[in-house]
């Protein structure tokens, strides 16, 4: 009997908590492809010295991945990608590297590819050696109520002081641990967003990541594809584990068309509305307010009583989302749901307190952008 309790106590002091096991929402797959262009493929005349094309159909969205080999003193070179329904990108060949690059999100369909530039490449090896397609897997976790009461941002339902504060709110699509995921981020400065550190926080994440806003049906029930800004870089990033939290610097002024959030100072009352703005299983932005408020704060998170437990209806890809409060200030950065059925250590909705991450935020660090939050 006593080794009986023994094991049983080991098996629980042992177990992951889940905290620790928060893991990015995965979407989709990632295949690989074996296009290839050298010397031997490339036209005799220019300005488009070699074109490829891919097909696929019956996807939400698609990525590809580029890596170059080439010998010194190549002549300026850029690939161009185009989807036939929608999404146009370019890439200088000196800026993909060995490593590559991942494109933004193209609709699926029939894709373009192009190496262009004035001079004939000259010993480059160009490989499309990657194809990330995403899924559609919006299904919602913790429904409160068993009903789900999110609603499009721009539902009629939903009151213009909520939709407006919804530009700000993006959606992540990057590739960690070697899968393409999807999370929900927010600016909080001109070039920098606000997410959960179990998202974007490492090179591989921030090499493949792009941040879109205005993905989000309109009014007519329209579906607008917004704009895509990437990370800058991974030594720019600032992080901390025990808060889940990380500032992505991005490579433009998003906040210059979009807007920033202003941070809360002060916690939400127990029981005080709130208002969650996401982009569940990577899905177009939605928002939730029926139902969702307070249950508990503070409560543990990753770090003692760091976390708030709310109501709102989430999903996987809704990590990293602004949990605001009546007055349209962010009072929490959520990053933890629940499945029903699912048996874990906390049966709630969690969010890290935005009054930690502002204390945070204001510690000196080295990383910390130049343009990041005062």
């Amino acid at each position: 009997m006593r080794t009986a309790l023994a094991i049983l106590l080991l098996v629980l002091v042992s177990s992951p908590s889940p905290a620790q096991l928060l893991e990015a929402h995965v979407d989709g797959r990632i295949e690989t492809l074996s296009i290839v262009a050298g010397d031997a493929d490339f036209a005799a005349t220019g300005p488009v010295w070699w074109r490829a094309s891919l097909t696929r159909f019956g996807e939400s969205f698609v990525r590809l991945h580029f890596s170059v080999e080439s010998s010194d003193g190549q002549p300026p070179s850029i690939v161009g990608v185009e989807g036939d329904r929608g999404g146009r990108f370019s890439y200088a060949v000196s800026d993909i590297g060995p490593e590559g690059v991942w494109t933004g999100l193209l609709p699926s369909g029939t894709i373009l590819v192009s190496l262009l530039g004035l001079e004939r490449p000259a010993g480059l090896k160009l490989a499309v050696d990657r194809i990330l397609i995403e899924s559609e897997t919006g299904t919602l976790f913790s429904t409160w109520g068993g009903v789900d009461e999110t609603l499009h941002i721009n539902d009629p339902a939903v009151p213009e002081a909520i939709r407006a504060l919804a530009a700000p709110v993006a959606r992540l699509s990057f590739v960690r641990g070697g899968l393409p995921r999807s999370c929900t981020g927010f600016l909080v400065s001109d070039d920098a967003i606000l997410t959960n550190e179990h998202c974007v926080a490492d090179a591989e994440s921030c090499r493949s990541m792009v941040a879109i806003f205005g993905y989000e049906y309109d009014g007519n029930n329209r579906l607008s594809f917004g704009r895509q800004f990437r990370c800058r870089a991974a030594e720019v990033i600032r992080s901390s584990f025990d808060l889940d939290a990380a500032l992505v610097t991005l490579d433009g002024p998003a906040g210059v068309t979009f807007g920033k959030v202003a941070l809360a100072d002060a916690d939400a009352a127990p029981a005080a509305p709130l208002v969650l703005i996401q982009h569940p299983g990577g899905d177009p932005k939605q928002v939730s307010f029926i139902n969702c408020a307070v249950l508990a704060s503070p409560v543990d998170g990753r770090r003692t009583a760091s976390d708030v437990a709310h109501s709102c209806d989430t999903a996987g890809g809704s990590s990293g989302a602004p949990v605001f409060d009546a007055d349209g200030r962010v009072v929490a950065l959520h990053h933890y749901g629940f499945a029903e059925g699912q048996v874990e250590a906390w049966t709630d909705n969690r969010a890290v307190l935005a009054s930690g991450i502002q204390a945070w935020l204001r510690e000196p660090d080295s990383r910390e952008p130049a343009h990041g939050p005062p």
